[in-house]
């Protein structure tokens, strides 16, 4: 894929409850890695993090898609934290 071919817009879902910031960190490093997937067109499929977080994408006809997700059990965790975190 030519740099005038790849996709100009970036779609960032968050279908985590991680603060959106958390979920762009997470998309960056993915971003870094570059195209890694369908001959070099598209970002890596899936990419799974120590943290539990994993990032899948998606290529479509005008933008490149990630979508931020985590465990259920990591899910459960994170709530308590960023709740004591917005309390305090």
């Amino acid at each position: 894929m030519s740099k005038e071919q790849e996709p100009k817009r970036l779609i960032i879902d968050n279908q985590s409850n991680m603060p959106m910031i958390n979920a762009i960190e997470y998309a960056t490093q993915v971003i870094g890695m570059g195209r890694l997937s369908n001959n070099n067109q598209q970002y890596c499929y899936a990419t799974k993090f120590e943290t539990g977080i994993t990032v899948y994408s998606k290529l479509n006809k005008g933008s490149d898609v990630l979508i931020v997700r985590m465990s259920e059990d990591q899910q459960d965790k994170e709530d308590v934290e960023w709740m004591n975190i917005t309390e305090s």
